[in-house]
């Protein structure tokens, strides 16, 4: 069994964070929970909670500025050679190292994250292998980074050893995340914290001999399986206020859901912007943890594609594809984290994985009985 982020090398089971680029010891020095071989830090240096302002209470841009700001990243897409659109505000950003993340995993994998128009970075991503089965996922905090680093290290992890992941992946998906949540919720100081979670199982179906993909999805971070005809299908919906059954489901609960005129965006007691979360415990039981679920068929052929919304807000899917075709898995989700990056103002994660090398890696002997036919 391997574990997920090891980082220059090493095995080791270290949660990571793309924003302070330390190995942070959060289940064991945040959460009080045991973890071993992780160097201890200053946590209050890295931390600033009571400073931070919750992403739920962020301003949304006008709608004629959004348009604006995705037609430029597409206008930047549809050209390799094309220069990257220019900031003409005060506000222009001088990127670093620091605030880039890429990298290409085992197993085929591709992330790219960047912290984009935010001061500090948010967003999270994790991946966990059995022998059987691939889990990877993304995680797009608010309140703070030490939910979705935390669901990062525990919910991939925790779906790979879950007894039910092959019998049935939506038992597993559905106790792992309410699970995750309750301890999270239960641990102290931490109740303004929550994170989204888009978590996907890639597994080999004995039965139908052919490869399932099972998601399960908690927020507004999406996915979409892209075919190898060019066509694409949406792996995901989005859990936001303006959807009629959540907000019929947090009625009944008694809660409201109210629609925030400025930010043209509906809130679930006037506060946060997504109506399924992992954590934000004050919001209890209106923000549900319960995922939604979807399980498709994949070829070796497909590629799949998990962003926080910073990229969905800037790019459409059409362009990802295009992208992802024209410059392959890794150059392309690289270029579209770039892209979105340069005209949001929001932390950006994607990770994407080559359905073909995975299976690859974890089905040899099934990859090429697939090939041959």
């Amino acid at each position: 069994m391997e574990q997920w982020l090891s980082i220059g090398g090493d095995n080791r089971p270290q949660p990571y964070c793309l924003r302070t680029r330390w190995y942070l010891p959060l289940v064991d020095a945040v959460l009080n929970f045991s973890v071993d071989d992780l160097e201890a830090i200053d946590i209050e240096k890295h931390f600033c909670f009571k400073t931070r302002k919750s992403k739920a209470r962020r301003m949304k841009r006008s709608t004629s500025i959004r348009r604006k700001a995705a037609a430029a990243a597409s206008a930047s897409l549809a050209s390799s050679a094309a220069p990257a659109p220019k900031r003409t505000t005060s506000t222009t950003r001088k990127r670093t190292k620091k605030q880039i993340e890429e990298k290409e995993l085992p197993h085929g994998l591709h992330v790219s994250a960047e912290v984009g128009g935010r001061p500090y970075m948010e967003d999270a991503y994790g991946h966990h292998v059995t022998d059987k089965a691939l889990v990877f996922g993304v995680f797009d905090g608010h309140g703070g980074d030490v939910c979705s680093n935390y669901c990062a290290v525990r919910v991939c992890e925790e779906i790979g050893a879950h007894d039910a992941l092959h019998q049935s992946p939506r038992k597993a998906l559905n106790e792992v995340f309410s699970k995750i949540d309750r301890e999270f919720c239960d641990a102290e100081g931490h109740s303004g914290a929550g994170s989204t979670a888009t978590v996907g199982i890639l597994r080999h179906c004995s039965v139908a001999e052919d490869f399932k993909l099972h998601m399960g999805f908690v927020g507004d971070s999406s996915a979409i399986v892209i075919r190898p005809d060019g066509t694409y299908e949406m792996l995901t919906s989005n859990h936001h206020g303006s959807r009629e059954d959540e907000r019929k489901r947090i009625e009944k609960l008694g809660g409201t859901v109210t629609y925030d005129k400025d930010d043209d965006v509906y809130r679930v007691s006037g506060v946060l912007a997504v109506t399924r979360a992992l954590g934000d415990a004050y919001l209890k039981p209106y923000v549900s943890s319960t995922p939604e679920t979807k399980e498709i068929t994949v070829s070796p052929k497909d590629v799949i594609v998990v962003a926080s919304d910073g990229l969905w807000d800037e790019v459409h899917p059409e362009d990802v594809v295009r992208t992802i075709r024209q410059h392959g898995v890794d150059a392309g989700v690289k270029k579209l984290v770039d892209a979105a990056a340069k005209v949001g103002e929001d932390n950006v994660c994607a990770l994407a994985v080559d359905v073909g090398k995975a299976v690859a890696t974890l089905f040899p002997d099934k990859a090429v009985e697939q090939k041959q036919t």
